[in-house]
């Protein structure tokens, strides 16, 4: 019996101690890859932010992502833009991006030490969106899971709408 005991103990002291050791590794392997849907530390912007529309303009579109040739994030440029395209001389688009000094300072003085903010219209990142199915778009989140393009969209046509009445 203390013989069996004495193995348990000495099986699990190595599996415990030697992790790792031996596994084979391809030539050349450095690593997992980094996830897709983030910017590599090379694709570094040329600029700290992107803006359409006029600065005077009533309905101001702030962005706090990546400016990136990923495709998520492209998408996400395309959709700022179509914004200020949509409601010209009416909608400022500003898109800053967070791997630069500018866009953390900036963004840190614009909506202070709140963590999750990602997107603000008109300085607020949580809006009822009206409708035939009101709801609560919260643009603190990701795109996809906790508002979508229409959402955006719709916050959008509505604070023009309050901004330049008819």
């Amino acid at each position: 019996m203390r013989r069996v005991a004495w193995a348990m103990c000495l099986v699990v002291l190595v599996a415990v101690a030697l992790p790792g050791c031996g596994r084979f590794r391809r030539p050349g392997f450095t690593g997992p890859k980094q996830p897709t849907g983030y910017p590599t530390p090379t694709d570094r912007p040329e600029k700290a932010s992107l803006q359409w529309g006029p600065e005077t303009a009533k309905v101001r579109v702030i962005g706090f992502f990546y400016i990136s040739k990923d495709p998520k994030y492209q998408r996400l440029m395309r959709i700022f833009q179509n914004l200020a395209e949509k409601y010209p001389g009416k909608v400022y688009v500003r898109y800053w991006d967070m791997r630069t000094k500018e866009g953390v300072n900036t963004r840190g003085k614009v909506v202070g030490a709140e963590a999750g903010v990602g997107l603000l219209v008109n300085g607020e990142s949580e809006i009822m969106i009206e409708g035939d199915q009101p709801h609560k778009a919260d643009f603190n989140q990701d795109m996809g899971r906790f508002w979508t393009e229409e959402d955006l969209e719709a916050a959008v046509a509505q604070a023009v709408a309050r901004a330049y009445p008819k």
